[in-house]
């Protein structure tokens, strides 16, 4: 699965953050339908800053698909 270090959350991450539900502290980022290229480069990014280590991340939750847009949960830092 996709699952960062935990941490700060990176300036460079934008899009609607929101509350991705009571049962999952998280928070879900929706990508305009058709942009999935962009919630990967995303994952990507993370991805590769959390095996650099230097940084401290979000955990991913979930990559995937709601109601035909892409969507990336991230975990919800206090």
């Amino acid at each position: 699965g996709h699952r960062g270090d935990g941490g700060r959350r990176p300036a460079g991450l934008m899009g609607r953050a929101m509350r991705a539900g009571a049962a999952q502290a998280g928070f879900l980022k929706r990508y305009p339908p058709g942009r999935a290229d962009q919630r990967d480069a995303e994952v990507e990014g993370l991805e590769a800053l959390a095996a650099a280590g230097a940084v401290a991340i979000p955990a991913i939750l979930e990559v995937g698909e709601r109601d035909g847009s892409p969507v990336l949960v991230l975990e919800r830092l206090e």
